[in-house]
């Protein structure tokens, strides 16, 4: 704790049990600030949407649109709205979303999911975590947390905290078992979500904010692929889900997954598979309804 800093104590319906966390959507006006502070509880935040500047540990970040936080209880902390030069107010404010968590229920998760995740965001031996959620993922936050503004029981808690590991935190699955590096493991699954693939290599690397020749020594000295051969098979590996899991015609998956032209998507997906996509779905269809699992 920063001396001089504020110390917040557990609300009151957190420290009886009342609810296990308490989501919060806050709108900063120009000019607004909140002063230094710690907490008694973890919490975390991320930006709807404007900008701000995060003051954190005696450090000073930039955050927007996106940028996710997860503090721990003396992490100390103050978030402002971005002054204009000359110290003027900034001309827009930003929204955020904060949520408090019962103490310990944090430890709790620790004991039974710690392993299972390439990173613990409270984990006190490193800085305080910070991820930068999608477009797609920033929608789905938004829904979870205003389910979770009526429903803040231990079970719909555990369940939110779960999804946001599981999204943020799980490590990448891959035909690859190599443990890859931060930046590749991060862009592997932002890459991988909808209306990404359609960009193909350039789009991939330009994710990982490293140079072309860095990202394909990288990959093939981990994965054992090239780059393209990794983009292709993360269109193939969506393209199988899209046929298993539901009626989208073959063109629209084809497309979807960022295929130019149906016979590309034809060609490349019998390598894969062996098969045809339409076989491909019928065939799982008719092992679904036989029970030959």
């Amino acid at each position: 704790m920063v001396p001089g800093a504020r110390r917040i104590p557990v609300p009151a319906n957190l420290a009886t049990g009342e609810a296990w966390a308490l989501p919060i959507r806050l709108r900063y006006a120009p000019g607004d600030a909140y002063d230094l502070h710690c907490h008694d509880f973890p919490e975390l935040f991320w930006l709807e949407e404007g900008e701000a500047v995060h003051r954190i540990n005696g450090e000073e970040q930039d955050l927007s649109t996106g940028d996710l936080m997860v503090l721990r209880p003396d992490d100390t902390h103050a978030l402002a709205t971005r002054p204009r030069p000359g110290g003027q107010a900034a001309e827009a404010g930003f929204t955020l979303v904060n949520i408090p968590l019962r103490p310990e229920l944090v430890a709790d998760l620790a004991q039974r999911h710690r392993a299972h995740v390439r990173v613990w965001p409270w984990d006190l031996d490193l800085p305080p975590f910070r991820a930068r959620l999608s477009p797609g993922q920033l929608t789905r936050l938004r829904e979870w947390a205003d389910e979770l503004g009526a429903d803040s029981s231990r079970l719909a808690v555990e369940a939110f905290l779960l999804d946001l590991l599981r999204m943020l935190c799980a490590p990448v699955r891959h035909r690859h078992k190599a443990a890859l590096p931060p930046w590749l493991d991060d862009a592997l699954r932002v890459f991988a979500e909808e209306g990404r693939l359609g960009g193909g290599c350039a789009a991939f690397i330009a994710l990982t904010g490293r140079s072309a020749d860095h990202v394909n020594r990288t990959v093939r000295q981990l994965m054992g692929c090239t780059s393209t051969e990794l983009v292709n098979d993360l269109r193939l590996t969506r393209a199988g889900r899209l046929l298993r899991m539901g009626e989208m015609p073959i063109l629209d998956i084809a497309l979807d997954c960022g295929f130019a032209s149906l016979a590309h998507f034809y060609r490349a997906f019998a390598r894969k598979y062996r098969t045809t996509p339409k076989r491909y779905r019928r065939d799982h269809q008719v092992l679904a309804r036989s029970g030959m699992w």
